[in-house]
């Protein structure tokens, strides 16, 4: 294992420790005045902080280069802005893979950039609706925050029909119409592989 990863894995195991620390006294209060059998799941927090856990480890194993400390951001931000838009992180991350093999410095043969292969116009055009002035495709946080922004709008913009909001996210709006057109149907390949691997 690399010395970086052994690095970043002892650093959440001691978040893991501190979060149990400062949080034991609630837990046990909790469980103390609870009969056991009605104790079903782990805490919200607890919930959380695996499937935080989950994202880092995938985001490594699919690319062994990525640095541990990008991969921190991006499991923070996934599951930030995830929340925020209503999404499913899983979704989010099948996006991410597919796009970029969680590459924060990607780039397209369309010119489209980093971790969610955003096109420039597109990200402008979601920059200045969410008020962001400052912002950069490579950047990882403000690439994943568009990005959800983007996919929920498609998703809302659809009536949650997933087929026509992942198509458009990979052709656009156009082309999704273009698509059906053509094939009688808003299943592309790409939204039958990003909606199979979550």
């Amino acid at each position: 294992m690399p010395i970086s990863r052994i690095i970043y894995f002892t650093i959440l195991s001691a978040f893991l420790g501190v979060y149990l620390a400062v949080n034991m006294d609630q837990l046990v209060s909790n469980f103390n005045n609870k009969p056991i059998l009605t104790i079903e799941r782990e805490p919200e927090e607890l919930v959380e902080l695996e499937l935080f856990w989950d994202i880092f480890n995938y985001s490594q194993d699919t690319n062994p280069q990525l640095d541990g400390e990008d991969s921190l951001i991006i499991a923070r931000a996934i599951m930030d802005n995830a929340n925020k838009y209503n999404l499913d992180p899983g979704l989010v991350v099948s996006v991410i893979e597919h796009e970029s093999t969680f590459n924060p410095d990607a780039v397209s043969h369309m010119g489209a950039i980093g971790l969610m292969q955003i096109m420039p116009n597109t990200g402008k055009a979601v920059a200045t609706q969410l008020g962001i002035n400052d912002y950069s495709l490579y950047h990882i946080e403000d690439n994943i925050q568009i990005g959800t922004h983007y996919l929920m709008y498609l998703i809302e913009l659809y009536d949650n029909d997933y087929h026509k909001a992942l198509t458009a996210y990979n052709r656009g709006p156009q082309g999704l119409q273009t698509f059906v057109k053509s094939t009688g149907t808003p299943k592309s390949n790409y939204s039958k592989t990003i909606l199979n691997n979550y």
